[in-house]
């Protein structure tokens, strides 16, 4: 899971513009399933520590921006 949070991170930080949830999980090689479950993780680890990240869901995109 570890692995999974850091390259989505990383994923997410080079994209720069919001990315589908499907391409992630291509790009990732995940199931949609265990994508949700990444994207859950990091949102929580992005909320919980002092960190200027956060991350904009909706049903079918995903965004990392900074915090306002």
């Amino acid at each position: 899971m570890e692995e999974n949070l850091a390259s989505l991170e990383a994923l997410l930080f080079i994209h720069g513009e919001p990315i589908t949830k499907k391409r992630i999980g291509k790009i990732m090689n995940l199931a949609l399933e265990d994508l949700e479950k990444v994207l859950g993780e990091l949102q929580k680890l992005l909320e919980e520590g002092k960190r200027g990240l956060s991350l904009v869901l909706d049903a079918e995109k995903v965004q990392l921006v900074t915090k306002p």
